[in-house]
């Protein structure tokens, strides 16, 4: 008997994992399918996505040029205050 209601829990559960599998793959496939049946865009909506995408281009490059600026600054900061802690520290060995 517990035998029996062990495999109808195991044939259960295996009813259950392929009703999810089959709900998830149909879900994707719809998605496919809305993709392919979708309407085409118009000239108008591609000409702003270009337009968007060129702004996002534009704001990208002039942000990158900033942040090079930045750094190389940062890095002759840097230098300066190199070369100025050599020269204190070689005063500081010179007096003791």
């Amino acid at each position: 008997m517990l035998m029996l209601g062990t495999i109808a829990a195991a044939c259960a559960a295996a009813a259950l994992a392929a009703a999810g599998f089959a709900l998830v793959t149909s879900r994707d496939n719809s998605k496919k399918a809305d993709a392919l049946c979708a309407p085409p865009m118009s000239e108008r909506e591609i000409r702003e996505q270009l337009s968007k995408a060129r702004i996002a281009l534009d704001h990208e490059v002039a942000t990158r040029l900033v942040m090079e600026q930045q750094a190389s600054e940062s890095l002759a900061e840097i230098h300066r205050m190199r070369t100025d802690l050599t020269f204190l520290k070689r005063q500081r060995d010179k007096s003791n």
